[in-house]
């Protein structure tokens, strides 16, 4: 873990600086490499659960078939309880 503190708080915050991965996923992420947008993640600086959207939409993209609607509840599922609100527009995302 290394410690860095929230500019605005002046309160510490943790985070992971190296991730574990499973064999298998490793090797889809080699076969199937996930797109992602410089610009977008640049835009979507600060705002972690829309770049974590972002980032599972681009890895999830290349398997569909057809287009396919995503609810906000279905989002919360896949998310967990970490997604505190629902009530979030989509033009606000």
């Amino acid at each position: 873990m290394i410690t860095e503190y929230d500019d605005a708080t002046g309160k510490p915050t943790s985070f992971l600086d190296a991730v574990k991965l499973s064999e298998n996923f490793f090797q889809q992420l080699k076969r199937h490499p996930v797109p992602i947008e410089e610009a977008a993640i640049r835009h979507l600086n600060g705002h972690s659960q829309a770049l974590d959207i972002y980032c599972w939409l681009a890895y999830r993209l290349h398997v569909l078939k057809k287009p396919t609607p995503i609810t906000w509840a279905a989002l919360k599922l896949q998310f967990g309880p970490g997604v505190a609100r629902m009530d979030i527009s989509a033009q606000a995302f």
